[in-house]
């Protein structure tokens, strides 16, 4: 007699995905330890890990962003208004190591959990969430992303290996970082941070392209919605 099992609802496997989602980051960085260390120094520090796009919000008027009118080339220029924002109404002393946390969930977390389970849909508006994280956090750190070109021209064949190389080179980032601003014994150069966050964007504009993303058209309702929606007050441990 064949006994099947009834597949359960998202809300009675949602614990079991997301750590499936980690587990893809634990095999794709080979320096993983660095994002559990960060984080537990980041609860210490009393610095909460979240995603950018869902916390820092603006109070500006509504911004509408167009595709096909150079919204990927004025990334840089766009999220310093976010980094001025951030610094506004956050502690700015805690900028660089809150925003490469950010970076590290918005691949890691909610990209890959997109990528695993979600629709074209949700793909395509992590992975813009992934580009702008990137660009805000090169602006925090002073790292010049504004000639990064568009993809490496050899994104490869498969869509899966592509999203364990943004997974790594995510966590190059963590790790050059924390290097560079000398939480590791061996101390890094802050270039290297530049070079990493450099080859993050490359690797998000081929991940784009093996899964069929308009990044051009994804990027652009991401910031209208994130320029339109309000600024979220923050919580009493994170006012400066």
């Amino acid at each position: 007699m064949l006994i099947t099992k009834r597949r359960p609802a998202w809300g009675q496997t949602w614990q079991h995905r997301r750590h499936t989602v980690r587990q893809v980051l634990v095999t794709a960085a080979d320096e993983q330890h660095v994002h559990v260390r960060a984080a537990r120094a980041a609860r210490a520090s009393r610095i909460e890990l979240h995603s950018f796009l869902a916390s820092y919000r603006f109070v500006s008027e509504a911004t509408t962003f167009t595709p096909g009118t150079g919204v990927l080339d004025h990334l840089p220029e766009i999220t310093a208004r976010m980094v001025t924002e951030m610094d506004n109404h956050f502690d700015p002393a805690q900028a660089a190591t809150r925003q490469v946390l950010a970076l590290v969930e918005e691949t890691c977390d909610e990209f890959v959990d997109a990528y695993l389970f979600g629709t074209d849909i949700n793909q395509a508006a992590e992975l813009a969430d992934v580009l702008i994280t990137a660009h805000v956090t090169g602006n925090v750190l002073a790292a010049e992303l504004a000639d990064v070109p568009h993809g490496s021209g050899k994104p490869g064949h498969l869509p899966t290996l592509q999203v364990l190389q943004l997974a790594h080179r995510t966590g190059r980032v963590a790790a050059c970082y924390r290097r560079a601003a000398g939480m590791a014994r061996r101390p890094g150069p802050a270039s290297h941070v530049d070079e990493a966050l450099k080859a993050l964007v490359i690797a998000v504009y081929d991940t784009a392209i093996l899964l069929g993303i308009d990044l051009d058209t994804a990027v652009a309702a991401k910031l209208t919605d994130v320029f339109a929606r309000g600024w979220r007050q923050p919580r009493p441990h994170e006012a400066t």
